[in-house]
């Protein structure tokens, strides 16, 4: 595992982009680790559990807005 910069992902039809302001490491992402899990889709970025912020949507999305809170468990 290691800290890295990645380019910021393109967004498409009916998705958002969130700014993670926090995320935390769980079972899951220990099994990934240790290659009992998602092996076949390494490199991936962990942790799927987190919060942050709406930085931009597709303008078909309707019902949020930039800026409002997002929360993944």
């Amino acid at each position: 595992m290691k800290i890295m910069q990645v380019n910021v992902p393109l967004i498409g039809p009916d998705e958002v982009l969130v700014k993670v302001k926090t995320t935390s490491v769980c079972g899951t992402d220990i099994s990934i680790y240790i290659s009992k899990y998602s092996a076949d889709k390494l490199p991936l970025i962990p942790g799927h559990e987190f919060s942050g912020v709406i930085a931009s949507l597709s303008e078909s999305v309707k019902r949020s807005a930039e800026g409002d809170a997002v929360k993944y468990d």
